[in-house]
């Protein structure tokens, strides 16, 4: 009797352990979460754009740490022409247009101050997000010389700059940049700055924004080059011997007759090579090879020397077929000027 109740005690006991065991070894611990590693670096920071404020043009605005000069933008213009800093000149190549921008610059100071080139720079933004740097060249207004001036206290003056863009390019955003440290000055330019008038305006683009490469042009008016401004002034037919050269037979000359002026600093050599010319006909473009340069009185091999301001006429003279059909007469500075396109109207090489 004693026996068994010793066993039901200790029966009971196993039975609640082993309940417990199995309760503890069907449940499973959670599993645990992954470990976020952090990214890896690249090395470049996110670009932070200068302390600044958005502007208005035909607004003063002080400029610099110390409030050194008051800034007005009043215009904004695109041109295919050149400027002139006093010496200096800026000319636009025959893939390129220029921002002209117009300022004044006033001192707010109680004692004179210096105003120069540097005094601020500029710089357009693209529709890409490309910087265009200014040219860093400035003008006076009143006379086309480079600005280097002490300004009294509450004087003005008058300014101009350029900035060098591709033909096709827009300029939604211009940055004006004191001289040292301060904040900037930020425009923006939709609808604001006046397009290209024609011939230089590509027709297809009525915003006036888009420069044209080869422009059609008209006899008699001059153009701007690099260095020279010239034109067109007409075309005749000589037979056999022209310009101290002498025709192949069934050909004969296509004597196109052009002014060139100098417009540089410089004296200027000009030689067959300083314009170059091309002719088209029919069949395609007849090649000056063959060709000669002469003087407007007909004088083969011309080279001379032109000083500033100097014009003078020449004569292109191309070897043609008779009877051909000439179409088109270019010239380009051969410093990468524009082209300039002028129409023949089909006109026949008779001699």
């Amino acid at each position: 009797m004693t026996t068994k109740r010793l066993l039901i005690p200790a029966l009971v006991f196993a039975i609640f352990a082993a309940c417990i065991a199995g309760a503890s070894a069907a449940k499973k611990p959670p599993p645990k979460k992954p470990v976020k590693k952090p990214p890896v670096s690249s090395g470049i920071q996110p670009a932070m754009p200068m302390p600044g404020q958005w502007a208005d043009l035909n607004k003063p605005y002080y400029m610099g740490e110390d409030k050194y000069i008051v800034f007005t933008l009043k215009s904004c213009a695109f041109s295919c022409d050149r400027l002139y800093f006093g010496d200096e000149i800026v000319t636009a190549g025959g893939q390129e247009k220029l921002l002209i921008l117009k300022f004044s610059l006033q001192n707010p100071k109680k004692e004179e101050w210096t105003v120069n080139w540097a005094t601020v720079h500029f710089t357009a933004v693209d529709s890409q997000d490309n910087n265009r740097e200014g040219t860093d060249y400035v003008g006076q207004d009143i006379n086309k010389q480079g600005l280097d001036m002490r300004l009294k206290p509450a004087q003005k003056v008058e300014c101009y700059t350029c900035i060098r863009l591709p033909n096709d390019c827009l300029a939604p955003k211009l940055i004006v940049k004191p001289n040292g440290n301060g904040p900037v000055l930020r425009y923006d330019l939709h609808g604001k700055v006046k397009g290209l008038e024609p011939p230089f305006m590509d027709p297809v683009d009525t915003t006036g924004a888009t420069a044209l490469a080869d422009v059609p042009a008209e006899k008699g008016k001059l153009y701007p080059g690099v260095n020279f401004d010239f034109t067109f002034d007409g075309i005749k037919f000589a037979g056999g011997t022209y310009a101290d050269s002498e025709a192949d037979e069934g050909y004969g000359w296509a004597v196109v007759s052009a002014t060139i002026k100098n417009q540089a600093k410089d004296t200027i050599n000009i030689n067959w090579a300083t314009i170059t010319p091309k002719l088209k006909g029919k069949s395609g473009w007849i090649s000056f090879s063959d060709g000669v340069f002469a003087s407007a009185e007909g004088t083969g091999g011309f080279d001379t020397s032109m000083e500033p301001g100097d014009t003078i006429g020449v004569q292109y003279c191309f070897h043609v077929r008779s009877g051909a059909e000439l179409n088109t007469f270019t010239l380009q500075e051969s410093d990468g000027g524009r082209t300039y396109v002028w129409d023949l109207g089909g006109v026949k090489a008779e001699y």
